[in-house]
């Protein structure tokens, strides 16, 4: 029989640890685009310093926005 093994202390998750969320209740969502449309939204984010996501999640805030007045 192994000896049982001896805690350290090290590793594992903890409270509170890791990268905050930029969202608070989000969900997973899969789109296809054209090539030229992610490329054109590639070199929009590099510009702005931001991801693709965040591209998008702001073009999809505004076109809500505006349809809900």
């Amino acid at each position: 029989m192994a000896a049982k093994k001896k805690k350290t202390g090290r590793g594992g998750a903890r409270p509170g640890s890791g990268r905050p969320s930029l969202l608070e209740d989000r969900v997973r969502f899969m789109v296809h685009l054209e090539r030229a449309d992610l490329e054109a939204l590639q070199k929009q984010a590099d510009e702005a310093e931001v991801s693709v996501g965040q591209i998008i999640r702001d073009i999809l805030s505004r076109s809500l926005r505006r349809r809900r007045r």
